[in-house]
């Protein structure tokens, strides 16, 4: 068979439609003076950015469109405050009011689960929503509307800006050029007609509007958007899985797999590193006050400059971000080429804990990426044609997976059961996910005190039922019969009985 033949037996995976995503281009070998003026381009864009978030990064500007805005700031701040051009002033201005205009849009969302929290009525819930996608709640003195607005002042925490490192070129203020196999980018300076030239790593396919970011490390990124296919992967299962995202291994599946294994390593290696960095910081920190107050301030400022800079800080940090990302978008296409439909629980919600947690327990958990694996579970699935299905995460690690009762313990990595069982607790969890998926009783945005009090009837209904059937069978037949006796409603894991770890179910 010929190389351009394709077997009969091989199959294809089919075309979906398209999605628009950012790909970055990386320049090198820029002289300083170069870079020295897109420093300059970048701060005087950072200024007119700080000042439009401090006028309209408030409701003020909820619901106004950009050209409106445009009209409205101009006529008190031109350009030529800012020392920009025309052009660089109206690319740097839409792009921001598009931004802000983002962070309103996920104020929304965050309100919209609060309405569906509040309210199980579909014409209540019809009515909020019509008051939210229009500006009728700000000028509406109804019961609903001032509800509404304390919501979404609840949410909406007034913006500033302080970037100084980002410059919006559209696709008429850059070209590209190749010349052999080396390609160069032209962008617009604050002079017309001259440009900066910038060498390019490859040969990227940069079109439409591109952001310019200079990194602390003088690294320049250019990121620009390119449309790519989206695919339905053959052979594909059209089962659901539920998965439950772990801290050792990125996800666990109720069919017992394990994907992303090592980003707990990554992590615990990460938080020691930067709590010794923190500390040794800290001791220069201090002893160039200490110069200071003695009068040594060249001292002080060479500590300053050489031992407290941020520049392998910022190239540190990028690295062991580029891991985790590497790692959690790996292991969600794996799964998305293998099921079409994957079932996750909820964690917008803030867990809380009374006691707190203090020193690496906090820096742990504040760098478990919760955001970069629900970021990844929406843009892979986006990609793949596929389904993720977000359900209510309340009491998933508590519960019984094979009966659905709030009868076990959970110790570390093992969830032991009232009959001695011992199952594993991630595969555990992301079994009672998947069960959510087609539990009609528990929703997504039921508060977890009613998923409580659901799954404890729940509990002694079994109770009852497992006690009848005992009941029924000799002493001598039975020795588990009294196993449940100790076992108390609203103590979800003490138990009067030893258990015993004769069987093992992983």
């Amino acid at each position: 068979m010929s190389k351009g033949k394709r077997s009969k037996t091989e199959t294809k995976n089919k075309y979906a439609g398209s999605v628009v995503v950012t790909r970055i281009a990386i320049a090198h070998n820029i002289k300083p003076a170069c870079l020295e003026q897109l420093e300059e381009i970048a701060r005087r864009c950072g200024i007119l950015r700080s000042e439009l978030w401090n006028k309209y990064g408030s409701i003020k500007s909820w619901g106004v469109n950009k050209y409106e805005i445009d009209k409205q700031f101009r006529i008190t701040h031109p350009p030529s405050r800012y020392g920009l051009t025309s052009k660089l002033y109206e690319r740097t201005l839409y792009k921001c009011v598009d931004e802000i205009h983002t962070y309103q849009d996920a104020v929304k969302a965050a309100v919209r689960d609060d309405i569906y929290r509040k309210t199980d009525s579909e014409i209540e819930r019809k009515y909020y929503l019509f008051l939210l996608d229009k500006r009728f709640w700000i000028d509406v003195p109804t019961t609903h509307a001032r509800w509404l607005h304390r919501t979404i002042r609840k949410h909406l925490v007034r913006g500033h800006s302080n970037v100084r490192n980002q410059i919006v070129y559209n696709g008429d203020m850059y070209s590209v050029k190749q010349v052999s196999k080396y390609s160069f980018i032209e962008l617009a300076t604050l002079e017309r007609g001259k440009r900066l030239v910038l060498p390019l790593h490859g040969n990227p396919d940069i079109s439409g509007e591109i952001r310019v970011i200079i990194r602390p490390d003088k690294r320049v990124e250019i990121h620009y958007p390119k449309k790519v296919e989206k695919v339905v992967p053959s052979n594909r299962s059209t089962e659901a899985v539920g998965i439950d995202r772990g801290f050792t291994e990125v996800y666990v599946t109720s069919d017992s797999e394990f994907y992303g294994s090592g980003l707990g390593n990554i992590i615990q290696k990460e938080v020691s590193d930067r709590v010794e960095r923190g500390k040794k910081r800290g001791k220069l920190h201090s002893l160039a006050q200490k110069y200071e107050k003695k009068g040594l301030h060249s001292l002080a400022e060479n500590i300053r400059k050489n031992n407290l800079g941020q520049v392998k800080m910022s190239r540190h940090k990028r690295r062991i971000e580029g891991q985790l990302n590497t790692l959690v978008f790996t292991a969600t296409v794996q799964i998305f080429l293998k099921y079409g439909t994957v079932v996750y629980e909820d964690l917008t919600e803030p867990i809380k804990d009374k006691k707190g947690l203090k020193g690496k327990a906090a820096a742990k958990m504040s760098s478990w990426c919760k955001g970069l694996v629900a970021d990844a579970l929406k843009e892979v699935s986006v990609r793949l044609s596929g389904q993720a299905m977000a359900v209510n995460a309340a009491y998933t690690s508590q519960t019984d997976c094979r009966y659905g009762v709030l009868l076990g313990e959970r110790k570390a990595d093992s969830f032991h059961c009232f009959d001695g069982v011992v199952l594993q607790s991630d595969i555990n969890a992301a079994r009672n996910i998947l069960a959510r998926k087609n539990d009609a009783e528990i929703t997504r945005y039921m508060k977890f005190t009613t998923v409580k009090s659901i799954l404890l009837r729940r509990t002694e209904q079994f109770k009852e039922a497992r006690q009848r059937e005992t009941a029924k069978t000799p002493d001598s037949q039975n020795p588990a019969k009294h196993r449940l006796a100790g076992f108390k409603g609203e103590q979800l894991s003490l138990f009067d009985t030893t258990l015993t770890h004769s069987e093992s179910e992983v």
